[in-house]
Formats: C-alpha cells, sequence, structure tokens
C-alpha cells in the first residue's frame, strides 16, 4: 500500500511538472498545498456627482432631446405645415381625369363609335380658401405653443430631479459633518479614558453615536447615488448644473440665490467637519492636556452656528396677471380656440362641396365609312347646398369651440391656485427657516457650555452627547430649509411659467 501511495504521488508530480503555466496558476498542488493566489484589489468607490460648469437650461435641453414628446411636437408641426401647403393650392381637391369609349360591336356592329376625354377640376368656395388658410395658420401656432408646453413640463421634471439632488447632497454634508464631530469627540473621551478621568462605559457610548453617524452617512450616501442615477437618466448627463439659472422673465429673482445657498450649505457644512476633525486631531496629540486647553478644543468640536450661514433667499412678488397671461399652458389653451374659431369658420365657408368645371372632348362616328363629328365642351357642376349636410358640422364645430373655451377658463383658474399653493408653500418654508436658525444658534451655544462644563469635569457625558446632536441636527436642519426654499421658489418660477 505504501508502494502504492508513493507511485501516485510520483505520477501526479510529473504530471503537474508537464503542465503549462497558465494551468499550474490556476490548478491546485498535487501534494495537496494550495496554490497561493494575490488578493483581490478593493472596487473603487463610485465618484460622487459634483457641480460642473452646466446650466440647468442646458440640462433641460439635454432632457427634452430624450423626450418622446419632442417627437410628438415635431409631427404636429409637420401636420400643420402640410395643412398650410394645401390651402394655398389652386383647388380645394385633386382634379379628375375623364375617359370613354362606346362602340355597336357586340351589337348591331354597324359601325358606330364615341369616344371622349374630359378632365373636372374643383374650385373653391368664396371665402372658403381663405377661411383654410387662416385655420392652417392656427394649427401651425398650436404646434409651437404645445412644443412650449412640453418644453416646460420636460422643464418641471428636471427641476425636480436637480433639487432632489440638492437636498442630497445637503443630507450627504450633514450626516459626514455629524460623524467628523463624534469621531473627535470620541478620540476625546478615549484620551480621557487612558487617562483615567472617565469609565470604559463612556467610551463604549460615544462609539455607539460613532456607529449610529456612519450609518446615517452610508443610507445618505445611498439615497445620493439614487437621485444621481434618476438624474442621469431623466438628462443623460452625469455632471450636476448650477441650480438654477436666473430666468430672462419677469419671475421671482430669488431662485439663484437659493440655489447658491443651497451650495454655500452644503460647503460650509463641509468645511465645518474639516476644521472639526482637525481641531479634535490636534486636541488628542497633545501629550498634556489642561482644563482650559480642553474646554478650548471643545468649543472648536462644536458645529458651526447656523447663523454663519448663507442669507435666506428672497423672491420677488409677481402679479399672477402680469406673467399667467404668458405661461405655456394658457397659451396652449388660447391656441386652441383660436384654432376651433378658425375651423368653424372654415366650415362656414364650405357650405356645400365644392364647385367643379369640366373640359371635354368627343368623337363620334356613325357608321361605316361616314366621316366624324367632334366637338369640345365646357360644364360647371354646382353641387347645392342642404341643411342636412351642413348642421351636423357646424354643430361639432361649435361644439370643439366651447369645448376649448372651458378648457380656457379652467386651466386659468386652476394655475393660479397652483401658483398660490407654491407662494405660501414658500412663505410657510421660510418661516420655518428662521425659527430653525434661531434655534440652531441656542443649541449651539447650549453645546458649547455643555461642552465646556465636560471638560471641567461638571458634566456626565450622555448629557454632552445629547447637546452635541441637538446642536447638529438643528444645524442639518437650517440647511435643509434653506435648500427646500430654494427648491420652493424654482416651484414658483415652474407655476408661473418661466424656463431655465
Amino acid at each position: 500500500m505504501k508502494r502504492l501511495h508513493i507511485a501516485c504521488a510520483i505520477a501526479a508530480g510529473i504530471a503537474w511538472a508537464n503542465l503549462p503555466a497558465w494551468a499550474r496558476s490556476v490548478a491546485p498542488a498535487a501534494a495537496g498545498t494550495a496554490v497561493p493566489q494575490a488578493p483581490m484589489a478593493p472596487m473603487a468607490p463610485m465618484a460622487p456627482m459634483v457641480p460642473a460648469a452646466l446650466s440647468l437650461a442646458a440640462a433641460v435641453e439635454a432632457a427634452w432631446q430624450r423626450d418622446r414628446a419632442a417627437g410628438a411636437a415635431q409631427a404636429h408641426r409637420r401636420r400643420a405645415t402640410a395643412a398650410g401647403e394645401a390651402a394655398e393650392a389652386w383647388w380645394p381637391a385633386p382634379p379628375a381625369v375623364e375617359l370613354s369609349r362606346l362602340d355597336d360591336r357586340l351589337l348591331s356592329d354597324r359601325g358606330n363609335q364615341e369616344s371622349g376625354i374630359g378632365i373636372s377640376v374643383p374650385l373653391w368656395l368664396p371665402g372658403q380658401r381663405a377661411a383654410f388658410r387662416r385655420a392652417a395658420e392656427a394649427d401651425l401656432a398650436l404646434a409651437g405653443a404645445v412644443e412650449a408646453a412640453a418644453r416646460l413640463a420636460v422643464a418641471a421634471r428636471v427641476r425636480e430631479a436637480a433639487w432632489r439632488l440638492a437636498l442630497c447632497q445637503v443630507d450627504v454634508a450633514s450626516a459626514r459633518q455629524h460623524l467628523a464631530t463624534f469621531e473627535a469627540l470620541l478620540r476625546d473621551v478615549q484620551r480621557r479614558v487612558r487617562g483615567g478621568d472617565l469609565a470604559r462605559a463612556d467610551a463604549l457610548a460615544a462609539e455607539g453615536e460613532v456607529l449610529a453617524a456612519d450609518g446615517a452617512l452610508g443610507e445618505a450616501r445611498q439615497q445620493l447615488a439614487a437621485a444621481e442615477l434618476e438624474w442621469t437618466a431623466l438628462t443623460g448627463l452625469a455632471a450636476m448644473p448650477e441650480l438654477p439659472e436666473m430666468p430672462d422673465l419677469p419671475g421671482p429673482s430669488g431662485e439663484r440665490l437659493a440655489a447658491t445657498s443651497a451650495t454655500s450649505a452644503a460647503s460650509a457644512i463641509s468645511a465645518t467637519s474639516a476644521t472639526s476633525a482637525t481641531s479634535a486631531t490636534s486636541a488628542t496629540s497633545a501629550t498634556s492636556a489642561t482644563s482650559a486647553a480642553s474646554a478650548a478644543s471643545a468649543a472648536q468640536l462644536v458645529p458651526a452656528r447656523p447663523s454663519a450661514q448663507p442669507a435666506a433667499p428672497q423672491a420677488r412678488p409677481v402679479g399672477p396677471a402680469e406673467v399667467l397671461a404668458s405661461h405655456p399652458a394658457l397659451v396652449v389653451a388660447a391656441r386652441r380656440v383660436e384654432l376651433a374659431q378658425r375651423e368653424l369658420e372654415a366650415v362656414k365657408a364650405t357650405p356645400r362641396a365644392a364647385p367643379e368645371v369640366l373640359a371635354r372632348w368627343h368623337r363620334e362616328q356613325v357608321g361605316q365609312g361616314e366621316g366624324s363629328n367632334q366637338v369640345l365642351g365646357l360644364a360647371l357642376r354646382l353641387p347645392l347646398a342642404t341643411a342636412e349636410r351642413q348642421s351636423p358640422r357646424l354643430a361639432a364645430a361649435l361644439g370643439d369651440l366651447d369645448l376649448a373655451e372651458a378648457a380656457r377658463g379652467a386651466l386659468g383658474i386652476e394655475l393660479e391656485a397652483a401658483l398660490a399653493r407654491a407662494r405660501l408653500t414658500a412663505d410657510a418654508i421660510r418661516a420655518r427657516l428662521g425659527i430653525a436658525r434661531a434655534r440652531g444658534e441656542r443649541l449651539a451655544e447650549r453645546a458649547a457650555l455643555v461642552r465646556k462644563a465636560f471638560a471641567a469635569g461638571q458634566v456626565a457625558l450622555p448629557e454632552t452627547l445629547r447637546a452635541v446632536l441637538a446642536a447638529q441636527e438643528a444645524e442639518a436642519t437650517a440647511a435643509r430649509e434653506v435648500t427646500n426654499l430654494g427648491f420652493a421658489l424654482s416651484r414658483i418660477n415652474q407655476a408661473l411659467g418661466v424656463m431655465p
């Protein structure tokens, strides 16, 4: 048995030596030792989306090129253009050619023959051509208005996606600052635990807060990644635009300011986190710390006061009557009313079918060997107007006009209500922002005092953690309300029909 094992081992060794290099790199060793493999390099994290030199108008244009409404708008425009070309034609319907041939070959066979050729040309009724031309022009204008309204609808989706992305970025920045603050506090607690000033339970409590902050940061990053995917699917762009451009048309003059405030709030949060982390590192690396030094470093660990954030954006009040008249949706409704009026005029200008002018050439031969007679004539075919034909068409045209006018009135009321809701929302957010800032100032001051007392040994760690956590949450709330206010002002612009 031992000889058999030795023989098998020798055979396996020879087979292993004869294997090519690539096979030896992936096959296990015959002697039972696993082939060492290089450790797998960790996957690089996806680079976060950063603001770039991209305007919101460019993002809307990119989204419009990807939207199927663009194709529908082009089809409507082509249809209206074709109707206009038809109204410019010389006749309302295509001409008709008439051919005839008669003989008695199958009957008496006396040689009688008749041949004829004619052409029939329909004519425009008085005023009919002009009415059809005006209807085609109204339809072409409607096509342009529908395209503008469709672009505004795309702009609404782009604005919503961009501001949701901005809110997620603010949340990530707040969560990052939260984590940095508690990490610095943990280092301070661990140093004091090593020095015998605090118990091990205090270090565990601080570690729990750090883990909770790390989990919140991961959740915020996940939501940011989802918002970035939504943005890319909508626009096809990987960069985030400025939020947003100042509109050229009359509207609230604060949307750009709101975007700048949101971006600055996120930058301020990141800067505060960096400052807090640097201060905490310096405090930890110090070999000897007095109570005064601990209090000073603790004051640096306190979150930045919300009052340091940018001023709240202000929207210039604009009355609905000044801007809603040019709202793309109202323009579409007005164009539909105009088209219904022009189609009603076209129906009234067409009380009967189109008259026709007929030109005919006729040749007749009577008997074999006889001469032939040729004649050339003109004829006018004039259909009669009847109420049975005209009444249904007039009723349908009048019904379309009534529906278009009713839709325009209802849309105006709906747009005014949407604008009022958007302005009320902005006012409410502005009030909440003022409250959040006042609360943040007081909680930040309280956190600083508690941190000083903690450094002096007068306050326990749980109270310090609660104070710092409350200050962090108040600052994050204020930063989010700044972005929410910009979002609300963007919705006011959308309700006014202002394109980026």
